[in-house]
């Protein structure tokens, strides 16, 4: 049986009262998630409990719920329903699948400070362990009666794929423009994420107008994950973030501050720096010096400040729907909660 892990106590200090907030919900999301992916064949077993090892904090079903909790109307009854703690779960599978298919297609080494599952194993256990859990999250939405959660879904499933797909096409293409990299990562990175925060307000019965508003938040949250995530390759620290700072360069990944580095070049100085970059031989020494050029030129600071402008624009959004309607106290600890995430991601060290 997967041991019961509840993510609460590695939480940092300031979503702790947002996971506190919705801890009994997490607690049954996380005893779904044991129940539907324990089994009885051992080695099936070890490997589904490995899996949920290099999970993180559950941010996609923290959404889900604190954005249900903010769409409800004044008056409703504020217990989640089952379907929604289903969905909220079936995303976290779909996310948890996608990592580890993703740190194949990187080779990646570590992941949570744990080697990845094909490091551990295999690639093949790790493709496959990759689709059953994937196959799995389908099998818990079929319990749903309802078909605009299953588009909702299967529309996020697909937008991440073809996003990772258009990425892989354009892998080793420094000269990749901003707006194309940003339609990139709002479909691979963002597309679950904007799910979760659609379906929360689906769920809470909300107007269309107000589930598209929850849907544009998760989407602009989403993105900023992603330009924190690139910055966090360029400048984090190793011991936190559990890898080796500049492997989106070495692995001819583009992110957003190096494309805006490449932006502040002359154009026969950027030429050649993204040839260069583009070389097979671009080792470790390169990737480094290279690092330093960019922490120079002021493009990290620069994608920070695009990515606070995006969580900047989110809190307003649902702020301007907390203001034109009517709000329990727990509705609006609940948009506060969503604020507090949207900050987090900006300012996460990890």
């Amino acid at each position: 049986m997967l041991q019961h892990r509840h993510n609460k106590p590695q939480l940092p200090p300031t979503l702790s009262s947002v996971y506190g907030m919705i801890d009994a919900e997490m607690k049954r999301v996380d005893d779904i998630l044991r129940e539907s992916l324990s089994d009885g064949v051992p080695f099936v077993n070890e490997v589904s409990q490995y899996a949920f090892q290099l999970g993180g904090k559950r941010l996609r079903p923290v959404i889900t719920l604190v954005s249900y909790r903010a769409a409800r109307q004044p008056g409703d009854e504020l217990n989640s329903p089952w379907k929604l703690l289903l969905v909220a779960t079936a995303i976290e599978m779909i996310h948890t699948a996608t990592l580890i298919h993703d740190d194949i297609l990187d080779g990646a080494l570590i992941r949570r400070h744990l080697p990845t599952m094909h490091t551990r194993w295999d690639a093949g256990v790790s493709v496959m362990a990759g689709d059953a859990i994937f196959t799995k999250a389908l099998d818990l939405v079929t319990q749903l009666d309802e078909i605009e959660p299953y588009r909702i879904l299967a529309g996020a499933c697909h937008k991440t794929c073809y996003g990772e797909l258009r990425q892989m096409g354009t892998r080793n293409r420094f000269d990749l423009s901003v707006d194309d990299y940003l339609e990139i990562v709002a479909a691979k990175t963002a597309s679950l994420i904007e799910c979760s925060s659609q379906m929360g307000a689906w769920y809470a019965g909300a107007e269309t107008e107000i589930i598209e508003q929850f849907r544009l938040f998760g989407r602009e949250i989403g993105i900023a994950f992603q330009i924190i995530d690139d910055v966090l390759d360029l400048v984090g620290d190793e011991n936190t973030m559990g890898k080796t700072l500049g492997t989106d360069i070495l692995h001819k990944k583009q992110t957003l501050p190096v494309l805006m580095f490449f932006d502040t070049l002359q154009e026969d100085v950027r030429r050649e720096t993204i040839q260069q970059c583009s070389q097979e031989d671009a080792d470790e020494i390169f990737v480094q010096n290279l690092i330093a050029q960019i922490q120079a030129s002021g493009a990290v600071e620069a994608a920070i400040v695009y990515a606070d402008s995006l969580v900047s624009s989110a809190v307003e959004r649902i702020q301007r729907f907390a203001d034109t309607n009517p709000r329990s106290r727990e509705s609006q600890e609940a948009i506060d909660a969503l604020g507090t995430i949207a900050a987090f991601i900006v300012k996460r060290e990890k």
